[in-house]
């Protein structure tokens, strides 16, 4: 009864008989998520239009990645963070840029992907159905084949696509991984996570003192700075990565709340911030900042205090923008440390050791280089008028000369996106984040089609 079963999920009838045939079987869905079990109509947007981003760019079905990208689209109802690249690169593009959480175990709505050991060519499916035997059921199209089916398959992906491998599940529905705040388990949230989960976190570490600023479900720089505070203040070790240590002591009864006032938007340096073990002072003299670097310490993301604060001053007089000097080592600060590093022949780790700090002392009068600008990119002048369905999909580490038009755009229009330097750094990411609400877009600091479209109005 249960092999009919699979092959009637297979041939796709409806949930209802499905649902009739298998009394036994358990559907782990959610009551708002609804399985795809035929075909996706030739009207429908999210598959056959400019809102699928592989649609837009002419590789559009029968592919696998076009119609997993729309089937989550679909499925969130916003347009989706997921790699815009070959189906073997979703999964190491989903951990590298911290989009969703991932793991081995099938949830609905999740995409399954497989690649053939090159972290390029492969495929993706979506999961539709998970059974109590093992089993899931997943929707799919291929290359330059078929339109559109269903199959069911071994979670653990041991019998299907054997000449590829197997790499497991990106959790793009709910942003969960593994669990429900209910039962206790969480999943792992970085820089680029969003959701519930994220709106839970900022909201404890705001009741705690650690986050000054609203929860809005945007796992940015601010509150990653405020993670690594308060891993940092309770013995954890401060990465800026929520997992299930981290979970676990915020919601613990020894958990020790902030000492000051919490990171935010509203946030002030801490003029009383004790200067580092054997730091020189920092002594303004025509807007120059002194310092010896054989006794600065050395500093990397996430690290806070009052040498940041003279680095990033140095970094803003040089023509660097670091954003406000605040001693809080984030995204906007890691990104002028890099450029400044390339700029000045060092090696660019993003970390401030000693040779970072002498050519920061030296000759302060120095200034950003100018980026160059190739010919077959838009210029950035602030009139500059654009396609949005010929720009390219920008996140937070794009470079180039359509982030200085995004920028520019961006700066143009009232929110702050820092200097135009071409770099998508953290004042870029929140300038993003801050338009896409006041757009009622979807705010994933993600620069996409609808982006575009807002930005080009």
């Amino acid at each position: 009864m249960k092999k009919i079963a699979k092959v009637a999920a297979s041939l796709c009838l409806s949930l209802v008989l499905l649902v009739a045939c298998l009394p036994t079987m358990a559907v782990h869905a959610e009551s708002s998520f609804v399985p795809r079990l035929t075909a996706p109509s030739s009207d429908n947007p999210y598959y056959f239009s400019d809102l699928n981003l592989y649609y837009r760019y002419g590789y559009g079905m029968p592919n696998c990645t076009a119609y997993a990208y729309g089937r989550v689209y679909e499925i969130l109802g916003h347009e989706p963070s997921l790699s815009r690249w070959n189906a073997g690169k979703w999964w190491f593009d989903n951990i590298n840029y911290g989009w969703y959480s991932y793991g081995s175990t099938p949830q609905v709505g999740a995409v399954v992907c497989w690649d053939r050991w090159d972290g390029d060519s492969g495929h993706v499916a979506v999961v539709e159905e998970v059974y109590n035997d093992g089993t899931i059921l997943i929707s799919e199209s291929s290359w330059g084949g078929t339109m559109f089916r269903t199959r069911v398959m071994n979670a653990d992906g041991s019998d299907y696509l054997n000449n590829y491998r197997f790499l497991g599940y990106i959790y793009a529905y709910s942003g969960t991984g593994g669990g429900s705040a209910e039962s206790g388990v969480r999943p792992l949230l970085k820089v680029g996570s969003r959701g519930s989960y994220v709106t839970e976190l900022q909201q404890e570490l705001y009741e705690l003192g650690y986050l000054n600023a609203a929860p809005d479900g945007a796992f940015g720089s601010i509150t990653e700075s405020a993670v690594r505070v308060f891993q940092k203040a309770n013995s954890l070790v401060a990465d800026g990565i929520v997992g299930s240590a981290t979970w676990a002591k915020l919601f613990s009864d020894d958990v020790i709340g902030a000492a000051n006032s919490g990171i935010g938007e509203t946030e002030t340096p801490d003029n009383n911030q004790s200067q580092p073990e054997n730091s020189t002072p920092v002594t303004p003299e025509n807007n120059e900042t002194v310092i010896d670097p054989s006794s600065m310490p050395i500093l990397r993301k996430g690290s806070i205090g009052s040498s940041v604060a003279i680095m990033q001053t140095l970094l803003n007089n040089k023509g660097y923008n670091a954003g406000a000097a605040d001693g809080i080592f984030g995204s906007g600060t890691y990104s002028a440390v890099i450029a400044f590093q390339r700029a000045h022949s060092l090696s660019a780790d993003g970390i401030v050791g000693y040779n970072t700090w002498s050519a920061l002392a030296a000759d302060n009068n120095t200034t950003a280089p100018e980026v160059s600008q190739p010919s077959d990119e838009p210029t950035t002048d602030s009139n500059a008028s654009f396609d949005p369905a010929s720009m390219p999909m920008l996140k937070k580490w794009s470079t180039g000369e359509s982030v200085k038009l995004l920028q520019t755009t961006l700066n143009a229009k009232g929110y702050n996106a820092g200097t135009a330097d071409g770099v998508f750094g953290g004042n870029t990411y929140n300038a993003v984040v801050a338009f896409q609400r006041d757009c009622g877009l979807s705010v994933d600091g993600i620069v996409g089609y609808n982006t575009w479209s807002a930005l080009a109005k």
